[in-house]
């Protein structure tokens, strides 16, 4: 078994670092597709029905 250096603890550190940011950014990537997925489908379905103004006949 070998012991493990400064050197090999350093690039283990980098590597997990370089891993989690990628990890971060493809989550980040979905998240965001998500959101945009989400609000195309409010908009659609907002443009699709008719406002309900309080007080008005359409209302009664």
């Amino acid at each position: 078994m070998y012991p493990i250096t400064a050197d090999v603890a350093h690039t283990i550190d980098q590597q997990h670092r370089e891993r989690l940011t990628q990890e971060y950014a493809a989550a980040r990537r979905t998240s965001e597709g998500w959101k945009r997925g989400f609000h195309a489908l409010l908009s659609l379905l907002d443009s699709h029905t008719e406002p309900v103004v309080r007080g008005s006949a359409r209302h009664a």
